[in-house]
């Protein structure tokens, strides 16, 4: 009788404990994320120069992170559609031009092309939710 007790306590423990250490991942991924975006989006879309261009990217960095966490927390199936359709934008953007390329000569042709995949992103991915909603349940 002991033993069950005990292994029960043990199994509602690690439940309690899976959930709390899902809720930080999920905190922590949007932390990441967010402070991933904004350091891509003004090292690619700003040009900074001078003795506070480092403050100002940590600055923006931890900035974008927070957010990032309080949305992903919030909002998650929204914050997760709309911040992995940011950051595929960014990859496909810095992937197919170059940083460099992207300050100067295509700054708005990059900055369209990230707009213009984002919104697919979003769209695709808003779609494929609505259906999955609306598929009864099993």
């Amino acid at each position: 009788m002991m033993v069950l007790i005990v292994a029960l306590l043990c199994g509602v423990i690690g439940a309690v404990i899976a959930v709390f250490l899902q809720r930080a991942a999920i905190a922590l991924a949007g932390f990441i994320l967010g402070g991933y975006l904004a350091l891509a989006l003004l090292e690619n879309f700003v040009v900074l120069h001078g003795s506070g261009a480092q403050q100002m990217l940590w600055f923006a960095g931890i900035i974008g992170g927070v957010i990032g966490a309080i949305v992903i927390s919030v909002f998650f199936d929204w914050a997760l559609i709309f911040l992995s359709s940011l950051a595929g934008a960014l990859l496909v953007v810095e992937a197919f031009l170059p940083a460099w390329h992207a300050r100067n000569t295509a700054a708005g042709s990059s900055a369209l092309i990230f707009i213009v995949l984002s919104v697919c992103g979003v769209l695709v991915q808003s779609r494929m939710l609505s259906s999955r909603r609306a598929l009864p349940p099993e």
